[in-house]
């Protein structure tokens, strides 16, 4: 069974439904996240992570269910798969897959990130072309007591749902699996792209995400780039752990794939350098 690395979190299953659960209350949180949206990508070592991680998502396309030949120039095919980019930020997975798939539909809890992702992928944007259709919405699916600003359960059927450098930041992944799961049509494929372990307390990081979809946190001092600090929860995910949580969900045809060399970051007031190892993980809905 998959144990966390740092925080304590008391959990239990369910008697009928065997879905690990946590006995942790969770609230939506209401920080400001305009600042962290205005500054994304806005160094050069945060678009350079970037670029790294779409390579390593184009170069395994076929472990995501994707054909690994590129739309043609009209926008034409992806032959008709559909993306869920949950946690979406503003857009990093979405424009990396952009190319092989027909549409994307983004969920973020932040309404800056949503509105950066949509002018990214407007109608007249470079990053989008005229055949393209992805939108991205505040919502957050898990928590189920809560209103979305639209109706979540529209949101369903997707060939691919990816959560990219989120997973960390959920207070229950294991939840956040089998809710995910619900999204997919059946033999549709669920990927998890994050860090491998890494030194637990060590992750000031500003890679550009504040996801506390499914928790509730709050910042020491507010300031950008510490603030995303309290709201990680686990200190990287192993091939074991994301098998077990993989298995756990009911998610099966597990894969498990490691990029090539490192990332690295730039962190709090001083700028310390930390590095990390990414990888990408999938299950498929059965």
């Amino acid at each position: 069974m998959y144990k966390y690395r740092s925080a304590p979190i008391h959990y239990h299953f369910d008697s009928q439904s065997q879905v690990l659960k946590s006995t942790t209350r969770l609230t939506t949180p209401t920080l400001s996240h305009s600042k962290l949206a205005s500054t994304y990508d806005s160094k050069p070592w945060q678009a350079k992570m970037s670029a790294q991680i779409s390579a390593f998502l184009q170069q395994n396309v076929g472990m995501l269910g994707l054909s690994d030949e590129k739309k043609d120039g009209d926008g034409q095919g992806g032959k008709g798969k559909t993306l869920l980019d949950y946690a979406c930020g503003t857009g990093m997975v979405t424009k990396a897959l952009q190319p092989y798939i027909h549409s994307a539909v983004g969920i973020d809890i932040s309404p800056s990130m949503v509105s950066r992702y949509n002018e990214m992928f407007a109608p007249t944007s470079s990053s989008s072309s005229g055949q393209f259709n992805a939108k991205a919405k505040v919502a957050d699916y898990l928590q189920p007591h809560t209103e979305d600003t639209e109706n979540k359960e529209d949101d369903a059927d997707f060939h691919l749902a990816v959560v990219g450098l989120g997973f960390h930041h959920f207070h229950d992944p294991a939840q956040a699996l089998e809710v995910l799961k619900n999204r997919l049509e059946k033999g549709g494929v669920l990927a998890i792209v994050d860090f491998l372990p890494f030194p637990a307390g060590g992750h000031s990081h500003g890679h550009g995400h504040e996801h506390k979809h499914g928790e509730q946190s709050h910042s020491k001092d507010g300031a950008f780039p510490n603030e995303a600090l309290p709201t990680i929860k686990t200190s990287g995910f192993s091939k074991e752990d994301m098998a077990s949580l993989f298995g756990t969900a009911g998610l099966g045809d597990v894969g498990f794939a490691v990029m090539d060399g490192e990332v690295e970051m730039f962190v709090g007031p001083d700028e310390r350098r930390v590095v990390r190892r990414v990888f990408v993980a999938r299950g498929v809905r059965t």
